[in-house]
């Protein structure tokens, strides 16, 4: 999350969410479960970043968190972390059992998040239409994401999966595509414990797999239809031969398009063939495969690139590198591209790329202080989107990694905005918006939206929200073109006190010399509080475009019991590094000139 500036504009860049979609944040399994509980189409669940959700109780079926809620196409529904970056992790209680999250809804965006410690990391069943981005997936007892029980058009892109199969290496598949046909759901089946096998147009692109993948990177199961695995990197150190586990990719089903992908073996002896193309005696199963534009680097020049066993039929294969030159197919496979297949130009097509929303969250509409949401749609024909970014004019607002793309801007000041948005995609091809443009203008009656010339700006103090201190860092910034007497300025920031002791201030570091800052406190109702710092003389002038650089609050009581922040009106759990916050308010005089008092 950054800070942007527009000459006197000035705000802060968040993710967007849909207008009046829920979001649920969570720092906590049980609030994880909650939320999995009651989500709903356009909603979201934003874990706290770098936070670790462990698992404690309350399992539903075989899954630590569970949720069965339906997204649409318009307004998917969206788990994901608070940071692009620092990830939050969902943690199990051991390998050996139970999957970490399990989506049975359609239109899911699982993104930004950490998987480990469970017997499977993500498992789709009979969810069409979701997405899985961003996401890391390791130390897991069997596979790491599973999609599986007629659960279609999957898209997997930027993730990295790694040290998987555990507690049984001939189940420890990368990416499991489809069910074996040992569980296959029939006519006349009536258990919950089989699957529908048909599991059609899995796209799996721009991911890691390795090393320590126990058994293959992908198995690929029969009933399965157009796959496609995508600009991959693929090592196989670790695989464990444990049954047959001998190769980069299992191909089971029919028409697998596998594709600009990179293999490395990395002195694996287990790997005894780069592709495995099998029939399983089923009607889906073992033809119209076409392996194409792939580099295999491979320890020895014996070891074949492609095998299709007896059975198959149709497994076309061309313009495939092997580092060092040497055995490339078995007999069966035919060197050349079939008629009816046409993704075999790697030439970069340009994505598209569209603003489709912005709207504001104030009722006034465009003004000054009322955090606006940018929404935009993009999509790449021939790979995938793995930036969104956003400008006013060529002035960067923010970027978003994933679908669904947006920002929000916070604190706006009044001003002419020309917006557009840039999609670029996995090989670099770019392209530019048409522009929108937003008239942000000031609001009636004063203050409540900040204005052109003082912000405040805010970071949250420490990662624990219920210990005995409040610690809020926050600087008064001037973003006009001329000097600002300190001496004129308060800053304010609420808080909830529990307990009946009474609450102190101190400042723990400051650039201005403390002794030049006083704190007061005044009880507006009940249990809520805000603490004012004011400057004296000798705190000087803020210079134009200077700040006040870095006051480091810390509030307690003298009961010194816990204060749960949580419930706080300035507290900003997201909010990790110093950005224009409108919780925290700054006065010159008696006027509100920055901010939104409670």
């Amino acid at each position: 999350m950054s800070i942007r500036g527009i000459g006197a504009i000035f705000f802060a860049v968040t993710l967007v969410s849909p207008a009046g979609a829920a979001v649920f944040n969570v720092n906590s399994a049980s609030d994880l479960q909650a939320a999995l509980a009651s989500v709903g189409a356009g909603d979201e669940i934003v874990l706290t970043a770098g936070a670790t959700i462990q698992y404690t109780n309350g399992a539903i079926d075989s899954a630590y968190f569970f949720s069965g809620a339906n997204g649409t196409a318009t307004q998917p529904i969206t788990i994901r972390s608070a940071s692009t970056t620092n990830l939050a992790t969902i943690r199990g209680n051991d390998v050996a059992s139970r999957i970490l999250l399990r989506v049975t809804g359609d239109y899911w965006v699982i993104k930004d998040l950490k998987f480990t410690n469970g017997q499977k990391g993500i498992v789709l069943d009979n969810s069409n239409h979701s997405r899985i981005s961003n996401v890391v997936v390791n130390g897991i007892g069997l596979e790491a994401i599973h999609v599986r029980d007629g659960s279609d058009y999957t898209l997997i892109e930027n993730c990295s999966i790694f040290d998987v199969g555990i507690s049984n290496p001939q189940f420890g598949e990368g990416i499991y595509i489809g069910s074996d046909r040992s569980v296959w759901r029939t006519p006349s089946s009536t258990s919950t414990s089989v699957y529908d096998p048909s599991v059609d147009y899995t796209t799996v692109r721009n991911c890691t797999l390795g090393p320590d993948i126990r058994a293959e990177a992908f198995d690929i199961k029969e009933g399965t239809s157009e796959t496609v695995v995508e600009f991959n990197t693929i090592y196989g150190k670790g695989i464990s031969r444990a049954a047959y586990e001998d190769s980069f990719i299992d191909l089971k089903g029919i028409r697998s398009y596998i594709r600009f992908n990179t293999f490395y073996q990395g002195n694996e002896p287990n790997i005894l063939r780069g592709i495995a193309v099998l029939d399983r005696d089923r009607p889906l199963s073992g033809y119209e495969h076409v392996i194409h534009d792939n580099t295999f680097n491979m320890d020895n020049a014996t070891t074949p690139l492609l095998e299709a066993y007896s059975g198959t039929s149709e497994v076309y294969a061309y313009n495939n590198t092997r580092n060092p030159v040497g055995e490339m197919y078995s007999s069966r496979v035919i060197l050349s591209q079939p008629s009816w297949y046409g993704g075999s130009t790697p030439v970069n097509q340009l994505p598209n790329v569209s603003i489709t929303g912005i709207t504001s969250a104030s009722p006034s509409g465009f003004v000054a202080g009322a955090t606006i949401n940018i929404a935009a749609s993009a999509s790449d024909p021939d790979g995938s989107i793995v930036d969104v970014a956003f400008y006013s004019g060529s002035v960067l607002l923010g970027r978003d990694g994933s679908f669904p793309y947006g920002i929000n801007l916070l604190n706006p000041a009044a001003g002419s905005y020309s917006i557009t948005a840039v999609a670029t995609d996995n090989r670099g091809a770019a392209r530019t918006s048409a522009a929108q443009t937003v008239v942000v203008t000031q609001p009636s009656g004063g203050g409540g939206g900040g204005n052109a010339q003082l912000a405040a700006l805010y970071q949250r103090g420490d990662t624990n929200a219920s210990d005995n201190r409040i610690r809020a860092h926050v600087q008064v910034q001037n973003n006009g073109s001329a000097p600002v007497s300190l001496a004129d300025v308060k800053l304010r920031y609420w808080f909830t006190k529990e307990g009946t002791g009474t609450p102190a201030a101190a400042i723990d570091y400051s650039v201005i010399p403390s002794s030049h800052i006083s704190t007061r406190f005044v009880n507006v109702s009940g249990s809520n509080y805000y603490v004012e710092l004011s400057f004296a003389a000798g705190a000087g002038s803020l210079a134009a475009g200077a700040s006040s650089g870095a006051i480091k609050l810390r509030i307690t009581t003298s009961a010194n019991v816990n204060l749960d922040e949580s419930n706080d009106y300035s507290f900003g759990a997201a909010i990790t590094s110093y950005q224009a916050y409108n919780k925290v308010a700054l006065y010159q005089g008696s006027t509100l000139v920055w901010g939104i008092a409670p």
